[in-house]
């Protein structure tokens, strides 16, 4: 599904959904929402690199502000919504190539990451221009301020570069053992930072063809008979399986460890790396902490390659979930999004009016009871118990009259 090709600039309307802000003000979103799809259908043939935006539009610290980037069109918008039913927009301010993100440290100042330039456009919405430009290698994708300083995820370059928010000079860089951080969020005093890696992996690694063991013919479901005799080919195995490693025959077929760092956790005074949470998901786009127990919620998928075999896996190669991870004790718990649905063929109406699929945005409820999900491979925005992510609380379809939305098969 191609988002920008149906008039709206990513995930930019599933985010604004999302904000929790903004639940009591959705006659700003159908506002938003409108404008959006007029300043962006009249150049349906612009060319763009697609940026991939994590934190595209948030609101000033005071909830009068909000600020929007538009990836596609290079620029920030800024609206005045003291009035909820009536947003006024009151600045667009150019900035670089491919903005995938902003965040206001007051109601006139803005920082907002260019992933394309990689460069960080510090804005003055009074000004209406970029007062400084700030270099940041390789693909700057997320930032966030504390104790004086400005985090910033360099996906490319897998580091944190810190910032002096005052004089833009870079303090220091934070090198981080994980594929592509994106995603960031702050415990409630600002003590600790958490990023998440968005190809983090799932600790599975592959035992070269001249070593694997044969193809079974006796597998389950069976082959075949008729076929020749199966291929030798290389075998996915978990990294840590201790056959490979300690078992003869195959003692040492594997001679490396691997990490698999999902989420890491930084203390914003010293810069230190202090732990990194496991087991949470191969893809990890979404991250938010929830605001009344403190524990992070990561949304993402989960790879299914330790199934072997296309029969076994029915077409469906990934689990799209949310991995609970208690803060205090370090226990991750996932909730797969689509419990017991284990193929995409044949797929039902009502299957289709409820799927979840790849989660790219949360957002919690002040009381920290549910979070809102942006589902953006189904067009869905969900609410979910935050108890128990597997209940869905509601549904709201971004695009009602797109095929398998909630118009042409009702959610049950």
């Amino acid at each position: 599904m191609n988002v920008k090709a149906r008039g709206l600039p990513g995930d930019v309307w599933a985010t604004f959904m999302l904000y929790p802000f903004m639940r009591s003000k959705t006659l700003i979103l159908a506002t938003f929402v409108a404008a959006l799809v007029g300043s962006t259908s009249a150049r349906a043939a612009y060319v763009n690199f697609e940026g991939k935006q994590t934190s595209p539009i948030r609101l000033s610290a005071d909830g009068t502000r909000l600020f929007a980037v538009n990836t596609p069109d290079a620029r920030l918008s800024v609206f005045d919504v003291t009035q909820p039913s009536n947003p006024r927009l009151i600045a667009e301010i150019p900035v670089g190539v491919e903005p995938v993100s902003v965040n206001p440290r007051n109601n006139d100042e803005a920082w907002v990451v260019n992933e394309t330039s990689d460069s960080i456009s510090v804005v003055s919405v009074s000004q209406g221009i970029v007062t400084d430009t700030i270099y940041v290698k390789d693909e700057p994708a997320d930032v966030l301020f504390a104790n004086g300083k400005a985090f910033v995820t360099a996906a490319r370059k897998n580091l944190i570069s810190v910032l002096d928010v005052t004089n833009h000079t870079v303090i220091t860089n934070i090198s981080l053992l994980g594929e592509n951080p994106r995603a960031m969020v702050l415990n409630s005093n600002g003590t600790k930072l958490y990023a998440a890696f968005a190809l983090s992996g799932n600790h599975t690694t592959l035992v070269p063809a001249p070593n694997a063991p044969p193809q079974p013919t006796n597998s389950t479901p069976p082959m075949n008979s008729n076929l020749p005799p199966p291929p030798q080919v290389g075998l996915i195995i978990d990294a840590s399986d201790p056959q490979w490693f300690t078992a003869s025959p195959r003692t040492n077929i594997i001679k490396y460890t691997m990490p698999d760092n999902d989420v890491a956790e930084i203390d914003t005074s010293s810069f230190a790396i202090t732990r990194y949470f496991t087991n949470v998901g191969t893809v990890n786009l979404a991250l938010a902490m929830n605001p009344a127990t403190g524990d992070l919620f990561v949304g993402g998928t989960d790879a299914r390659n330790k199934t072997h075999f296309e029969p076994n896996l029915r077409s469906t190669f990934v689990t799209n979930q949310v991995s609970k991870i208690a803060t205090a004790s370090g226990t991750v718990t996932r909730y797969d999004l689509n419990p017991g649905f284990l193929t995409v063929t044949n797929v039902s109406a009502s299957f289709r009016s409820n799927a979840l699929s790849q989660p790219t945005s949360l957002a919690f409820e002040a009381d920290g009871n549910s979070f809102w999900l942006a589902a953006f491979g189904s067009d869905r925005v969900a609410r979910v118990d935050a108890a128990n992510p597997t209940t869905v609380l509601a549904r709201v379809d971004i695009c009602p009259t797109a095929p398998g939305s909630a118009v042409s098969a009702p959610p049950r």
